[in-house]
């Protein structure tokens, strides 16, 4: 649905929650979908909010097709997308990690926009900034379990702790 109206330039309506759980209605004039950090995202310009905005995907709900169409044309659509992203108000954290050599092609996958730099004695450095609300490389962090380290920041470290002894506590 999604791409036939980006297709036919029709006016979608749906139920969106942000990574904070926040709610609300949305009407938009789809532009593009887009696949990054392993889920799609949909860009289009928001008419209640009368700007561009960028929504996940799998978080919309109740998605409807409206019968009205949209006549705005949106020439340069990529340097539209690459200007929106730049305005990303999203806090980012830093992070430093300690990475073991047996899973660099999984990092650079998931983790494509950090630097890497080699430590030595089979391990190497990642350093990146990644959205700070944003659960998913959270729960990728821990998925690695011993063979990635949080050097940095120490309230990472502090948040990974407290997991690790819900966990424990649970599975007790």
């Amino acid at each position: 649905m999604l791409q036939r109206a980006i297709a036919d330039k029709r006016v979608l309506e749906f139920d969106y929650t942000n990574a904070n759980h926040n709610k609300s209605s949305r009407k938009v004039e789809p532009l593009s979908l887009s696949f990054k950090w392993y889920a799609w995202y949909l860009f289009c310009f928001c008419q209640e909010r009368e700007d561009y905005r960028t929504f996940r995907v799998s978080r919309i709900r109740n998605l409807r097709l409206i019968d009205k169409g949209f006549s705005r044309e949106y020439e340069k659509l990529d340097e539209l997308i690459k200007e929106h992203q730049s305005l990303d108000s999203r806090e980012y954290l830093d992070l430093k990690l300690l990475c073991k050599e047996e899973i660099r092609v999984s990092v650079e996958d998931y983790f494509a926009n950090g630097e890497i730099s080699e430590e030595g004695d089979g391990f190497f450095i990642l350093e990146i900034s990644l959205p700070k609300n944003e659960q998913f490389w959270f729960g990728m962090l821990l998925s690695y379990g011993d063979k990635i380290k949080v050097l940095e920041p120490a309230s990472l470290q502090d948040k990974i702790m407290e997991k690790v002894r819900e966990l424990e506590k649970l599975y007790q």
